[in-house]
């Protein structure tokens, strides 16, 4: 793991947490309106990778419960205008995510009090998806069945390479044993809809890499796969050792990437399909919209 660039603190954490609350509390009824679709927002991680930009923290148990706790009190915002005798739900989504950060590094005690709390606080009559991101390091069997029992019908699971080498090169937890294990495991939960991230483009990856790992995810038979080229953002490591000329960006070599991406995953039975990004990168509209992004390739299983 390394801390050589920026990232979130727990100090900024929190007052960004603070400012967000109290900003909801400003809100009258009128100002609210119906939600369908919902993003959960869990930026705790085991370690920082070196590449990510999203908002992030380190994992600390005590600012997780009072993340939890947060978001729980923000949900029950929406919920008075019902208490009050509106009889029309302002938390009615039909998709919900959870992304991050890592929400399955949270604790099997947060993540049913999370939860629960979810399912007693929202109108779920017309959920279609609840996904949830997911890395190889934090699943296990008792987690997996827990988010089955609370009705996660989806998993976005962070595998990225399978290639050691390239892993430890992102500064993932996780080695391609424990990412296969991982997989079994949400299998073996029941999980029939699981996405497998990828990412192409990175330095000392070769085609023949990317092409190995590709046949290794189809051999899972996963129900999505999304391919990310890599980027470098600024406040993260990658951003830096790109400045410095350690790592170079060859758009000719990601266009190559991108379409062995789209020929060996459409020739397996996968269709490509586009839909507008929201949050960076994430966040499809679950399967019912379409993305296409030049540095991007979401794929779908075939029915």
């Amino acid at each position: 793991m390394s801390n050589g660039a920026k990232h979130n603190t727990s100090a900024t954490h929190t007052k960004l947490l603070r400012r967000f609350c109290e900003a909801s509390n400003k809100q009258t009824a009128s100002d609210r309106v119906m939600i369908h679709h919902l993003y959960v927002h869990i930026p705790f991680c085991a370690r920082i990778c070196p590449y990510c930009a999203f908002y992030k923290d380190l994992l600390e148990r005590s600012q997780t419960w009072r993340f939890c706790e947060a978001i729980l009190r923000e949900l029950e915002l929406h919920q008075s205008p019902r208490r009050a005798g509106d009889r029309r739900s302002l938390s009615r989504p039909s998709t919900i995510y959870f992304g991050g950060g890592t929400p399955t590094a949270l604790s099997i005690p947060q993540l049913e009090v999370l939860l629960r709390g979810f399912r007693e606080r929202l109108d779920l009559s017309q959920l279609a998806e609840w996904t949830m991101e997911a890395n190889p390091g934090s699943v296990s069997a008792r987690k997996a069945a827990l988010l089955r029992e609370f009705g996660i019908t989806r998993i976005s699971l962070g595998v990225q390479s399978w290639h050691n080498d390239l892993l430890k090169l992102l500064g993932r937890e996780h080695d391609a044993r424990q990412a296969k294990e991982s997989f079994g495991i949400l299998r073996a939960a029941g999980f029939s809809n699981i996405n497998i991230d990828l990412m192409f483009g990175l330095p000392g990856q070769s085609l023949e890499h990317w092409r190995s790992t590709l046949e290794k995810t189809i051999a899972l038979q996963p129900e999505h796969v999304s391919a990310y080229c890599l980027t470098y953002e600024e406040d993260t490591e990658f951003f830096l050792r790109h400045a410095r000329g350690e790592f170079r960006q060859d758009p000719d070599a990601d266009a190559e990437f991108l379409e062995m991406s789209m020929s060996v995953l459409e020739d397996a039975g996968y269709e490509h399909y586009e839909s507008r990004l929201l949050d960076g990168r994430r966040l499809l509209r679950h399967r019912s919209e379409r993305r296409l992004n030049r540095r991007h390739a979401a794929l779908a299983k075939r029915l």
